[in-house]
């Protein structure tokens, strides 16, 4: 099993506010290619859906955000199925 993380309402508020600084809707193709990850995952952590931890940290670093600052602690550490 592997490490996923979900972002904050608060988190979602400050990824938006970054992703629109840089010019990019929420699964916009070069923000998926920038990340080196699918267009799918992009959707699923807007949707408020776990991610893998590799993959949410590399979405929130490309728009410049800590992950730290973004993922819901409260749901810290779940596990996602292979």
């Amino acid at each position: 099993m592997a490490i996923s993380l979900k972002a904050s309402e608060r988190g979602l508020e400050l990824v938006d506010k970054a992703r629109k600084k840089k010019g990019w809707n929420k699964d916009d193709q070069a923000w998926h290619e920038a990340a080196k990850t699918s267009k799918a995952t992009l959707k699923r952590f807007w949707a408020g859906y776990p991610v893998r931890k590799e993959n949410f940290e590399k979405i929130c670093e490309t728009v410049g955000e800590d992950w730290q600052k973004i993922a819901d602690s409260s749901d810290a550490d779940t596990e996602f199925p292979n």
